[in-house]
């Protein structure tokens, strides 16, 4: 893996979401790179307050509305991608 690959499991990691090869190559990266631990500190920090987050309510007005558009909203069929030939 390159540096950007493993960088890219930064968020990952944060999230304790990465195998046991993966992590061993972040830890690596944190541990050589400054702005990797930085990046990963922040993400961290991130996880830390989404988990911390609680559901609330909305609004009746705001529920009501979303529910309106979303009836009025038109569905589309999904998308196949065909393979070239």
């Amino acid at each position: 893996m390159t540096d950007d690959d493993i960088r890219g499991l930064l968020g990952a990691y944060a999230l304790d979401a990465v195998d046991d090869d993966e992590r061993r190559a972040v830890e690596r990266l944190v541990a050589q790179d400054p702005e990797a631990a930085a990046e990963l500190a922040r993400l961290r920090e991130t996880a830390a307050a989404l988990g911390a987050a609680r559901a609330g309510t909305p609004p009746a007005h705001v529920r009501d509305a979303v529910l309106s558009r979303l009836s009025a909203t038109p569905q589309l069929a999904p998308h196949v991608a065909t393979p070239s030939a």
